[in-house]
C-alpha cells in the first residue's frame, strides 16, 4: 500500500514539474530566441574577418652555401647547413622577432593601447604562439634533414598575414647572421689575445734568461747539444744573450699572418650573401578556415533551454514566498 502511495506521489510531482515547464514554455522560448539572436549578431559582425591558415615549408640550405666557412671553422662549432638550420629554428622560436613585428601591426597596436603593460606582454605572446614550426609528417624526427619543417599560423587577413611572415623571417635571418658573426669575432679575439699573451710571456722569460747569460758573459751558444734548450728550460740562458736578444727581436716583429688571413676571411663572409635556410614565399600555402556556425547555433539553443528552465523553476519557487 505504501509503495502505491509513493509511486502516486512521484507521479504527481513529475506532473507538476511538467506543468510548470509547459506553463513557462513561452518564457523559455523567449530566452532561447534572445541567445540565438545574439549569436547570429556576433556571427554577422565577425563575418568580414575570415580566418586563413598560412603555411610555408622551410628547408635546410644547400651544403655548397657553407663551403666558404671552412677557413674559419677552426674557431667555433662547424658552420654548415645543419647548424644554420638549427640556429634559425632556435632564433625564430624564441618569439623575439615575432613580437617585434607584431607590435608594429596596426590591428594589434589598437588592442594593446587598451591594455596594461602586463596584459600587453601576455597578449603578444598569445599571438606569437599562433605560429607553429614542425614537420609536415608527425612520424618523422623534427630535425631530420631528410624532411623539412613547416611554419604555420592562422590570421584574419591573407596579405597582412604574409607581411607579418615576411618581416618575421627577414628579422630572424638578420639575427642569425648577426649572432653567427658575433661568435666568430668573439672567438677570433680569444685566439688573438692568446697568441699575444703567449708571446708576452715568452718575452718575459727570455728577458730573464738573457740577464743570466749576460751576467755569466755567455754571449754565444756554450753547449751546442745541450738538452736544456727546450722552450722554457730553466737553463735556456746557455744559448747566450746574443741569440736570446735576436729571438726577442723576432717575436716583437711578428706579423701574425695567420690571424690577419683569418680576420680577412671573416670580413669577406660578412659581406657575402648567405642563404642560411631555403624557402620561397611565393610557394606559401593559404587555406580559408570557415567557422562552424551550426555548432555555435546548437550551443546557444541548448544554453537557452537550460537558462530558461532554471529561470522557470526559480521564479516558481520564489512566487509562493512573495504571496506569503
Amino acid at each position: 500500500m505504501q509503495k502505491k502511495s509513493n509511486t502516486k506521489s512521484r507521479e504527481l510531482e513529475l506532473y507538476e514539474l511538467l506543468k510548470i515547464l509547459w506553463d513557462g514554455k513561452i518564457k523559455i522560448l523567449i530566452v532561447v530566441l534572445i541567445l540565438v539572436a545574439t549569436s547570429a549578431g556576433l556571427d554577422l559582425r565577425n563575418e568580414e574577418s575570415t580566418s586563413y591558415r598560412i603555411s610555408l615549408d622551410i628547408k635546410p640550405s644547400k651544403r655548397s652555401e657553407f663551403i666558404r666557412f671552412i677557413p674559419v671553422n677552426a674557431l667555433i662549432e662547424k658552420t654548415n647547413e645543419k647548424t644554420a638550420y638549427k640556429r634559425f629554428e632556435e632564433e625564430f622560436l624564441d618569439y623575439e622577432e615575432l613580437i617585434t613585428v607584431l607590435k608594429k601591426n596596426s590591428h594589434i597596436k589598437e588592442e594593446l593601447s587598451q591594455k596594461s603593460e602586463k596584459d600587453q606582454e601576455a597578449m603578444l605572446y598569445s599571438y606569437a604562439r599562433l605560429f607553429t614550426y614542425k614537420p609536415e609528417e608527425m612520424d618523422l624526427p623534427p630535425h631530420s634533414l631528410n624532411n623539412f619543417n613547416t611554419l604555420r599560423f592562422n590570421w584574419h587577413d591573407v596579405d597582412e598575414g604574409k607581411k607579418i611572415l615576411t618581416d618575421a623571417l627577414n628579422l630572424t635571418l638578420i639575427n642569425v647572421k648577426k649572432t653567427t658573426f658575433e661568435e666568430l669575432d668573439y672567438f677570433f679575439k680569444i685566439r688573438k689575445d692568446k697568441n699575444i699573451n703567449n708571446d708576452l710571456a715568452r718575452i718575459i722569460f727570455l728577458t730573464e734568461q738573457r740577464m743570466i747569460a749576460y751576467e755569466l758573459n755567455l754571449d754565444y751558444l756554450s753547449e751546442p747539444k745541450s738538452r736544456y734548450f727546450d722552450t722554457f728550460s730553466p737553463r735556456y740562458y746557455l744559448r747566450g744573450y746574443k741569440a736570446i736578444d735576436r729571438e726577442i727581436e723576432l717575436i716583437k716583429q711578428r706579423k701574425y699572418i695567420d690571424l690577419i688571413n683569418l680576420k680577412k676571411n671573416i670580413n669577406d663572409l660578412k659581406n657575402t650573401e648567405i642563404k642560411w635556410v631555403d624557402y620561397n614565399l611565393l610557394l606559401s600555402n593559404v587555406r580559408a578556415i570557415k567557422s562552424n556556425k551550426k555548432n555555435s547555433l546548437s550551443i546557444m539553443i541548448i544554453l537557452g533551454l537550460i537558462i530558461g528552465v532554471l529561470y522557470i523553476f526559480i521564479s516558481n519557487a520564489i512566487l509562493p514566498l512573495k504571496k506569503r
